[in-house]
Parts: structure tokens; sequence; C-alpha cells
């Protein structure tokens, strides 16, 4: 051994790592995995049992409720969702994939009155569909970061689509002009407005949609 040993420490051969210890750290790999995958699968579930909640007409679920609809313990879920707006957030990613999901891409050629008539019609549904949620919904909105975010996402996404949809009509106007229109629009086919239609007016839904559609075309129509 010379004199410079620290050198001739750095420079020797690691010795092997014993294989006892290679799987004993698999197994805890593993392990851990498991753990990761087991909490991934309780959090979806308690997402999903919120959500079903909310569905069935329930405006202020409890956390028993929500655990017997995910099949968990009341203790899952507040392990798993120890803040009421983390579970909020939750909510509103899968409930914006699953609206997301159940709309098609109407088309952007054709009579006007088609378009009209094709966006109103699932508009509408839409807005049948999601009606449950969206009353819950109101409840917290104004406490409620994550669900002020979703409603934005999802009244961009709407303002975006009329404006891709009417665009022909649209672009015969100055761009001021017919952003407004695309934010009437948006207005008329609105959840709220739909709500106060078909829940507060008794108003069915056949004549709810000949009624959107007819205000629809009158915002178009503007000289």
């Amino acid at each position: 051994m010379t004199g410079n040993s620290k050198e001739e420490a750095v420079g020797r051969t690691p010795k092997k790592v014993p294989v006892e210890f290679e799987h004993f750290a698999e197994r805890k790999r593993v392990a851990v995995d498991g753990r990761h995958a087991r909490a991934e699968r309780t959090q979806r579930a308690v997402t999903q049992g919120m959500l079903d909640c909310l569905e069935a007409g329930a405006t202020h679920p409890t956390a028993r409720d929500v655990a017997e609809k995910a099949g968990v313990s009341v203790r899952a879920v507040f392990r798993h969702f120890d803040h009421l707006e983390i579970l909020f957030a939750a909510v509103c990613e899968l409930q914006y994939g699953r609206v997301l999901r159940s709309l098609r891409r109407v088309k952007s050629e054709g009579p006007l009155e088609s378009r009209v008539e094709a966006f109103v019609v699932q508009q509408s549904r839409l807005n049948d569909r999601i009606s449950s949620v969206r009353r819950a919904a109101q409840r917290y909105e104004a406490i409620s970061p994550a669900i002020g975010r979703c409603n934005d996402r999802l009244r961009q996404r709407d303002r975006d689509e009329i404006a891709r949809v009417f665009e022909r009509e649209l672009e015969s106007v100055d761009p001021a002009e017919a952003r407004e229109r695309v934010r009437a629009i948006a207005a008329t086919l609105s959840w709220s407005y739909w709500e106060e239609l078909r829940r507060h007016g008794n108003v069915a839904a056949p004549r709810a949609r000949r009624i959107l559609e007819r205000d629809v075309h009158t915002v178009l129509s503007q000289n």
C-alpha cells in the first residue's frame, strides 16, 4: 500500500452487492409499487364515488356517502383526500374528461340551419346530462378554485366551438362584434339558461330546443 491511500481507495473496484441484498431491494421496490397502485385505485374509487353521489342528486354528500359509493372505508376517504378542495379538483378532472368524451365535433360546413340545430341538440343533451352535478357545483363554486377553473375551461371550450362552427357568419362582422356574439350564443346555450327553461319554466325539452335555435339565429342574423 502506497502513501496515497485515499487515491487508492477511490480507484478500487467496488464490492459486488450480495444477491440477498438485491433480492431484498427488489422485494421492497415491488412492495412500494404495490402500495402506490393500491393508493391510486383507492383515490380513483373515491373520486368516482363522489361523482356518483353528485349525479344521484346529493348536493352535500358526506364522507360516509362517498365511502359507500366507492366501496372503501370512511377513514380511506380522509386518508387520501385530507382537504375537500383536493377531492373537488380530482372530481372536476374526471367530470371534464367525461364531458369532452361525450361530445362530437359539429361540422362547420353546410347550411346554417343544420349547424344551429346540431349544435343546440348536442348542447341541450349535455346540459340535461350534467344537471345534477352542476346543481351541486353551484353550492361550492364561490369557495372552490378547482370548480371555478373547471367551469371556466368548459365555458372557454364552448366559446371556441361556437367560433369554429359559425365562423362563416362571424367573419362578416368586426372582431369585437364577433366576440360579443360568441359570448351571447354561449350564454344562450349555457346550462344556467337551460335550467331556467326546463326546471323553473317547466318548458318541455323539444320546445326549449326550439327557443335556443331561435335565439342563436337571432344573434347571428343581427345587422
